[in-house]
């Protein structure tokens, strides 16, 4: 039997049980929520990425590596590449591969790209495969690149990002407990900014992605940056859950979510990564504007309310910090703060935000 006819049985097995119940259960909600995710794959994966997936497959022939690196990139900014891929050259694990994936890159950049390439060692070069796609949103090449993978793992790193050199080695311990997880290690945030001479780091590391997996506050909005997880290969070459190509933002929270809510999140309290926050470089922020962000969130959240919460045991809960009491949420502190938003320009809005948190201020305001 294969893995997908036994994992379909054991499913059809849930449904039998579930069918003995009533449909305004949590049982028979969760279940058929799970057939209708892991049963029923969207036809753009059958259409287009399985017969990807088969392909690639039939034609490896050789041994597969632990950890398939995705790295999207549009050849627009190549020395923060240049320094991404010197961060995976250091890598103390160097079982992986690296899945370069050019978006719409001009023939002008794509000569950059050959360049830089040919400016590495051969040891990380024949870890290198090169993947063009010419169509599509930002969601287009991890769905192209997760079809190519060869790893058992897949990781993501964006081609303005670093890792440090126990990237790869600590996803690849963690897995030896928790295959079949999503596996999450801690990383920093910084702020960045462009000089004349490169890119150079102008505030000191924050924390606040660095806890693990806290599953109720992710259903508000995303504490994990993608190079923080790794993701069973699995889920999307066999199952065919793959990333939403109609999301322009915040995709890769949408994916960390369904994944997360029935694969679950195996921790790994050690830093890998730096995630640059870029003060005067283009990014998602600046290439999207406020309303494309909003109808994703909305998007994310109508997504996330149909779907059932499980949580493992043990799994940290909502988090507040020491000696904060909750605050409430009243429809009469809700309706003021609307009223208060339609009178005050967006300009003025968004300074008053700045100020405020800078202030230490986190609750009115947002």
């Amino acid at each position: 039997m294969t893995p997908q006819s036994s994992f379909q049985s054991e499913l059809d097995r849930l449904s039998e049980l579930a069918g003995d119940v009533a449909p305004a259960t949590s049982l028979y909600r969760s279940v058929h929520w799970l057939n209708e995710l892991l049963a029923h794959p969207d036809a753009l994966f059958t259409n287009t990425y399985l017969p990807m997936i088969r392909q690639e497959q039939s034609a490896c022939t050789g041994e597969r590596p632990f950890l398939t690196v995705v790295t999207r990139t549009q050849g627009k900014r190549p020395e923060m590449l240049r320094e991404v891929m010197l961060s995976l050259a250091a890598q103390t694990d160097q079982d992986f591969e690296l899945l370069l994936v050019g978006h719409k890159v001009s023939p002008e950049d794509q000569a950059k790209l050959d360049a830089l390439l040919e400016d590495f060692p051969a040891s990380l070069r024949v870890r290198v495969r090169c993947l063009s796609v010419h169509h599509g949103t930002r969601t287009t090449p991890l769905n192209v690149a997760f079809a190519h993978a060869r790893g058992d793992y897949i990781a993501v790193l964006d081609d303005d990002d670093l890792v440090f050199d126990n990237w790869v080695s600590v996803f690849h311990t963690a897995a030896e407990k928790g295959r079949g997880t999503l596996l999450h290690s801690y990383v920093v945030t910084q702020k960045w900014e462009l000089t004349e001479h490169g890119s150079m780091a102008s505030k000191a590391p924050g924390s606040e992605c660095c806890h693990d997996f806290r599953p109720v506050n992710q259903l508000e909005y995303n504490m994990c940056p993608l190079m923080s997880i790794a993701f069973p290969a699995q889920y999307f070459q066999r199952y065919g859950l793959i990333f939403d190509e109609t999301l322009t933002t915040t995709e890769d929270w949408d994916y960390i979510m369904r994944l997360a809510a029935f694969a679950g999140v195996t921790d790994i309290p050690e830093t890998t990564a730096i995630y640059r926050m870029w003060e005067n470089a283009e990014n998602s922020q600046s290439l999207h504007e406020q309303p494309e962000w909003k109808r994703n969130y909305a998007r994310i959240q109508a997504r996330l309310t149909q779907m059932p919460v499980l949580l493992q045991p043990g799994a940290p809960k909502l988090r507040l910090p020491e000696g904060e009491a909750p605050y409430e949420i009243t429809p009469e502190r809700v309706a003021l703060k609307l009223r208060v938003r339609k009178l005050v320009p967006t300009p003025v809005w968004w300074t008053a935000k700045k100020v405020y948190r800078l202030c230490g201020g986190k609750k009115w305001l947002g």
